[in-house]
């Protein structure tokens, strides 16, 4: 699924973003890990949701701790991983179509995609639009 992105709404959350792209604290993640919240590579998660900054996946896991509701249940949380890279062959891809990647999202033109094959079907489709 593709997305438009303004280029001047959320330069402080992208670089939130960008900051805890970056190797978290071992601390901060073992505390966030208490709270039931992971990382998958690309997105934060926390119970069914996921979160492009830990920490809003870490103040949602503390509110929903504190509703009356909550028994001290076992969460289990996503593992984390490392981040999630384009492989040599997506990244020759990307050089050819003009595509980047922002270490979350695929980007060509003003979409982005979570995948690099669709910003790639997307760019191969608007180069024949082109007659490139």
């Amino acid at each position: 699924m593709a997305t438009t992105g303004s280029t001047n709404s959320n330069a402080s959350q992208d670089w939130q973003m960008e900051k805890e792209r970056r190797a978290l604290p071992a601390d901060e993640r073992d505390a966030a890990a208490s709270l039931g919240v992971g990382f998958d590579g690309r997105f934060y998660r926390y119970r069914a949701f996921r979160y492009d900054l830990c920490s809003d996946a870490v103040r949602y896991a503390k509110l929903d701790r504190d509703k009356p509701q909550y028994r001290g249940k076992v969460i289990r949380a996503v593992p984390w991983e490392k981040p999630i890279e384009p492989t040599d062959e997506e990244q020759r891809l990307m050089q050819e179509l003009k595509i980047t990647f922002d270490g979350r999202y695929y980007r060509y033109e003003s979409y982005r995609y979570e995948n690099c094959a669709d910003a790639a079907n997307y760019a191969r489709l608007r180069y024949r639009e082109s007659g490139r």
